[in-house]
């Protein structure tokens, strides 16, 4: 599965150097067909927000499903460009192209040709010319090119074998076909034409010493000539236009006819060399930003070599040069031709900055947006993964991660399995939003959260941002290893720090136990009672052990307890922490994480300790996304769920529970067999999954049950825990659980919002994912309804143009009492959003509009 990742990275990464090129200028081959920028298997999804103020006053934010549409790949060619070229009866005459391959996936391409004229050829020919130097590689022919990526080039050299009997002006026409094949219909063509001359002909190859590197790097250009004809030519100029991307080096021109040592003047002043063989060479002069050398005459069967520097200049991407030469070819008549095409690409350098945020404070049970924005300091076109690494917030807390303002959840769209910035060309700049919602019974601080900015041109590319809240002082209680605290035997005291280390790692064999010591102390001023609680994630978003793992809390006379009960101030109470590792448990030599958590139902304070186990290490799992919604007392709001396996194996019996953070509330799990997003008849209760392979997904749903009597604005935290066999692979353990939150807020109003979408405006709306090509429209339909029983004012509908679309102009309609009051351009990209003065019980607004899939 990593390397299927890789590979889709590698593609994009493809596209982006392409589509970079074009933004800097380069000089980039014309087509007869357009390129299809959005890779096949893309996903082009996103979530929708609305806010309402509820019959209390207060202010509500709800989120939408998740919609995804899948494109299709479809095949698209270049082959370049129609050539003219002279050649003696019996020679031979070489026509280089380049093919690229402009669908948006992987493709090869068949090759093929035919003839006409007054000649036949005695046999065409095709060669990979790899390289791009005008030669073939090897005299194997070729029918069809490798696979090549989206974007990518491969270059070929036709070869036309004149028979000897042909007469003097007589000519042959080759056609050169690239058919794609993935899609047979898609295809070009080139016509190469050979005119036959008893006189003289001459032919130029253009090549360079590398075909890649960094800026700055030096490259020699080579130009060889040979006259394959049968009589003297005299005046042959060579010209060549220097790229964007390619500097001259002044003084480094050569003639070989001169030596390697004679230097060239950069000026048009003087012929150098021996008559009849003489030069005249300037860089600038005869052409602004050009080299053009004049050589006086070259016999039937001589050749030379023409060879000057050019120093790498510009930003990532590739660059190509095509040369141009005429002649007289002995009896007046000068052809003037082309060269070969060369390529030179300037390697990806991959660079990001940005800073973190700090708010000062934020009220209990609210949440607080951390604005970061992010910066493409690099050389290329970049997609720039956000990651969540270390968190110092309070168990209960939940995090999401939005785009600009908060409207939309950030998306994954290069398929990597992490939310990204989406493209971002060198230099542009992107806001990333993470929205962290806190319980409503915690104080403190500061608390702290970790995003990690990953470049995907080179993943070892990063920054770390860290955000900060400030907070109150809380009642404060200290849990230690082996000793109390002030003692010297004493681990662990002062407040836990996000990331350390573990205090104590202790090795044990499956089928048994390790025993640690803690010591709880209530540092602070008043008698408090703690509970007890383990879990192998730092933060304890929920309570989780490996499969079949048990860890049992005893005080010192050995009576299993929960609680510690109460502690005066500034005592303290032993507990030992018996941990029991089952018998089919993998070994885990990297050491599993243990942290043991005490915290006070009265005051909240809390404080965690980190220990360790040596058996294995582990793999990875997820569950996506987090989501917010109300419920009435007594009611019921459905949330969706994707399992994925983010591994490169198949993980078995992962077991799936549930959890409340708040009394009274419940909660089922179900498995939505027919992926449409609605609980219905067919959805049926699941508690494990027997097997999920690399890269496979599962759809869930929680149906979470609000309490009869309930109290307005009360927050439950429902926790879907995931949880894999502790069972090795390959030697490689079991992944820790994955989580996922979802917070249902009780209020007096009952507001959904659902995502739809179709193909056509006129066709049947669903929530179930879709495919398109490149190009398609496709139509999103929200629909806002007051399920309540109370009137909901100052509502909005509001979402953005997914990445890989843009806007269909002035396609947003509502239905009535609602007002567009924002939406982007045609061919444009931003928000679309509606307003609504209010809506009674029972009445539903539905926004609809428009995006196109880049082509």
């Amino acid at each position: 599965m990593k390397n299927q990742r890789k590979a889709h990275k590698s593609v994009f990464q493809s596209i982006s150097v392409l589509l970079f090129m074009l933004f800097i200028g380069f000089a980039i081959p014309s087509t007869a067909q357009a390129q299809s920028t959005t890779e096949a298997g893309s996903a082009i999804g996103n979530q929708a927000t609305s806010t309402y103020i509820d019959g209390s006053g207060v202010e509500r934010t709800i989120t939408s499903n998740l919609v995804s549409t899948i494109v299709k790949q479809v095949g698209a060619v270049s082959l370049e460009t129609d050539q003219s070229r002279y050649a003696s009866p019996g020679g031979q005459v070489n026509f280089p192209h380049t093919i690229t391959n402009y669908g948006n996936g992987a493709d090869s391409f068949l090759l093929s040709t035919s003839q006409s004229g007054d000649f036949n050829m005695n046999q065409i020919v095709i060669y990979a010319d790899e390289n791009g130097d005008g030669v073939p590689d090897n005299q194997v022919p070729i029918t069809q090119t490798p696979e090549l990526a989206t974007g990518e080039v491969f270059r070929i050299i036709v070869v036309g074998y004149v028979p000897a009997s042909v007469s003097d002006g007589n000519s042959n026409s080759i056609v050169v076909t690239s058919e794609s094949a993935f899609d047979g219909t898609k295809n070009d063509t080139v016509t190469d034409q050979t005119t036959v001359s008893t006189n003289a002909v001459v032919s130029v190859v253009k090549s360079i010493n590398n075909s890649n590197g960094s800026i700055g790097e030096t490259i020699q250009v080579s130009l060889s000539y040979v006259n394959s004809g049968n009589s003297s030519a005299t005046s042959l100029v060579i010209a060549d236009v220097l790229p964007a991307g390619m500097l001259y080096v002044s003084g480094s021109a050569r003639w070989n006819v001169t030596g390697s040592t004679v230097e060239l003047t950069d000026a048009d002043v003087v012929a150098q060399g021996t008559s009849p063989q003489t030069i005249i060479y300037d860089y600038n002069e005869t052409t602004v930003g050009a080299v053009t050398a004049t050589i006086s005459e070259v016999a039937a069967g001589q050749s030379g070599t023409l060879t000057f520097d050019v120093i790498s200049a510009g930003n990532a991407g590739v660059v190509e040069n095509t040369a141009t030469f005429s002649y007289n070819d002995g009896t007046g008549t000068t052809p003037t031709q082309s060269t070969n095409t060369v390529q030179y690409t300037i390697n990806t350098t991959a660079a990001v900055s940005g800073s973190g945020a700090t708010v000062a404070s934020a009220t209990q049970g609210s949440y607080v947006d951390f604005v970061n924005v992010v910066t493409n300091t690099g050389n290329a076109i970049d997609v720039f993964d956000v990651t969540l690494e270390g968190s110092t917030f309070p168990s209960g807390s939940s995090f999401v991660l939005y785009k600009a303002g908060g409207a939309a959840t950030l998306l994954d769209t290069d398929s990597d399995g992490k939310p990204d910035t989406g493209p971002l060309a060198p230099g542009a700049s992107y806001t990333v939003v993470l929205r962290v919602t806190l319980p409503s019974d915690q104080t403190g601080g500061p608390y702290s959260v970790q995003k990690r900015i990953t470049s995907s041109n080179d993943e070892a590319v990063s920054i770390l941002l860290t955000d900060e809240l400030t907070s109150i002082t809380a009642s404060t209680v200290d849990l230690t290893n082996d000793a109390v605290i002030g003692d010297a035997n004493s681990k662990g005291e002062g407040t836990y720090v996000n990331g350390s280390a573990a205090l104590n790692t202790e090795s044990v064999n499956p089928g048994s136990k390790i025993t640690f010591t803690l010591y709880v102390n209530n540092t602070s001023s008043l008698p408090d009672n703690y509970d007890l609680d383990v879990s192998t994630d730092e933060f304890f978003a929920t309570s989780v052990l490996p499969s079949n793992w048990t860890v049992v809390f005893k005080d010192a006379s050995g009576a299993i307890i929960t609680n510690t009960g109460v502690i005066g101030a500034g005592a303290n109470k032993l507990v030992y922490a018996e941990v029991y590792v089952p018998e089919d448990q993998a070994a885990i030599p990297a050491g599993q994480s243990i942290y043991f958590k005490i915290e006070s139902p009265a005051t909240g304070a809390t404080d965690r300790i980190h220990d360790a186990v040596i058996v294995n290490t582990i793999r990875s799992i997820s569950v996506n996304p987090n989501n917010a919604g109300q419920a009435y007392p007594s009611g019921v709001v459905v949330y969706q769920h994707t399992i994925s396996n983010d591994g490169n194996v198949t993980e078995s019996n992962i077991a799936l529970s549930l959890s409340n953070s708040y009394s009274g509330f419940s909660s089922i799990l179900y498995s939505d067999v027919n992926k449409d997003g609605i609980l219905d008849a067919g959805d049926t209760i699941i508690e494990n999954i027997a097997s999920l392979a690399a890269g496979e997904s599962v759809d869930l749903l929680v149906k979470v049950t609000a309490p009869n009597g309930v109290g307005l604005g009360v927050n439950n935290v429902t926790t879907i825990t995931a949880t894999p066999d502790a069972g090795a692979v390959n030697g490689i353990a079991s992944p820790d659980a994955a989580v996922a939150t979802d917070v249902t807020t009780i209020i007096t109003s009952n507001v959904t919002l659902v995502k739809e979408q179709s193909l056509s405006q006129t066709g049947t709306y669903s929530e179930a994912n879709l495919e398109a090509e490149p190009g398609t429209v496709i139509y999103y339909r929200l629909t806002l309804k007051n399920n309540g029983t109370d009137t909901v004012t100052n509502a909005d509908i509001e979402d953005i143009t997914p990445v890989h679309t843009t806007y269909v102009g002035s396609s947003a309609t509502v239905t009535t009492g609602g007002t567009i009051d924002a939406e982007p351009g045609n061919g444009a990209t931003g928000t679309v959003r509606a307003t609504i003065a209010s809506f009674a019980p029972g009445e539903s607004v539905q926004l609809i509009f428009a995006v196109k899939i880049n082509p």
